[in-house]
């Protein structure tokens, strides 16, 4: 169980890591500054939250791979300030650029992987319990590429940050 419990532990850091990335990046987009106090805190909060739900599976000897609750809270947080940020897109500029706009790529990138993981979550205890089999074709054919649809799109804002961070 050692390899296993590793695995699940490296799952729940990699997703906090995510959540105080991605809260970081679009709260200093939206506010025009570093939230360091609310980013401290809301990923302290995150650790807590995943260091009891690790705590209470290995003492009931159950440790699922994916904690779903967690990280729909995530992914509904994610969703929510990629709205954000087409909103202060809209706000900001009469006309909007939208090839050239690292944080509209950023937005539509964490819009489209948050909105597509949240469908697989709302259907995955079902799932799991109706068809094992099926919701790991789901984690296969339709988590995957939209994780590389959002690297992609990630990938692209960086070079239009870049270029037009050079460009001044």
């Amino acid at each position: 169980m050692g390899d296993d419990l590793l695995k699940r532990i490296i799952i729940q850091l990699f997703m906090i890591i995510e959540f105080a990335l991605v809260v970081a990046y679009f709260s200093e987009q939206l506010t025009g500054k570093r939230q360091t106090k609310l980013l401290i805190t809301a990923t302290a909060l995150l650790a807590a939250w995943s260091a009891v739900y690790v705590i209470n599976h290995i003492s009931q000897g159950s440790l699922e791979m994916y904690n779903g609750l967690i990280n729909t809270c995530c992914y509904v947080l994610y969703m929510v300030l990629s709205l954000l940020g087409f909103y202060s897109i809209l706000k900001k500029a009469p006309v909007v650029m939208l090839t050239s706009s690292s944080f509209f790529m950023a937005c539509v990138a964490m819009l489209i992987y948050a909105s597509g993981v949240s469908l697989i979550l709302l259907f995955q205890y079902y799932l799991e319990i109706q068809d094992k089999e099926l919701i790991m074709l789901f984690w296969r054919y339709i988590f995957r590429p939209l994780n590389i649809f959002k690297n992609l799109f990630i990938a692209i804002a960086l070079y239009n940050y870049k270029h037009y961070e050079s460009a001044k």
